[in-house]
């Protein structure tokens, strides 16, 4: 009975002991599980954060592209802007100088027919193309030649096709026409490139 006695107190003990060691483990556990919510909700925490730093980068940047956006669409305007002022320019340019052109052309004219004090008639014209012209009177003078009447038509005789004596008496000079003519070739060039320029 004694034996007994001492067998249940030590059955006894060692379920108790069994028992604290159990809640040992437990309180263990739950400790870990602690510390392993505090480790996530510092690490939600973290993300949080970033994902607010991310949010506040990319308004940023939208505001950032809405900005160079804007800048490029004003930028496009002033181009545009000055691309129609120098075509208006160039037009404006082409115009004086087309007038310029045309008024000295008929300052030349007058000047020839002024200083050719002559009178309709030319008698026979024999033109550097070999073409041979009878008994031609002239109508009129004009810019690039004269109108004249013939035996059998009339025609217009362009001053470089004239002989030599009569581009003289005209006031035509080839050497000079050559120049006006490549000056005129030079000038059509420098619009062409200069409205490629603006299309590009």
């Amino acid at each position: 009975m004694k034996y007994f006695l001492i067998f249940l107190i030590l059955l006894s003990c060692g379920g108790t002991y069994y028992v604290y060691t159990l809640l040992d483990a437990e309180q263990v556990k739950n400790k870990q599980a602690e510390e392993k919510i505090g480790e996530l909700n510092g690490t939600i925490d973290d993300l949080q954060a970033a994902g607010k730093k991310l949010t506040d980068e990319k308004t940023q940047l939208e505001k950032n592209l809405a900005d160079e956006k804007a800048k490029s669409s004003d930028l496009s305007t002033q181009l545009d802007t000055a691309q129609q002022e120098a075509t208006a320019a160039q037009k404006q340019a082409a115009d004086s100088a087309k007038a310029l052109a045309d008024e000295m052309a008929k300052e030349k004219t007058l000047e020839a027919a002024r200083a050719a004090k002559m009178t309709n008639y030319l008698g026979t014209v024999q033109t550097q193309d070999g073409k041979s012209y009878q008994n031609c009177k002239m109508l009129s003078v004009d810019e690039d030649g004269v109108t004249v009447t013939c035996e059998t038509t009339i025609t217009k005789l362009n001053y470089s096709i004239l002989p030599p004596d009569l581009q003289r008496k005209f006031g035509y000079d080839p050497q000079a026409a050559a120049k006006l003519s490549q000056a005129r070739i030079q000038y059509l060039e420098q619009q062409i490139q200069a409205a490629e320029a603006i299309g590009n």
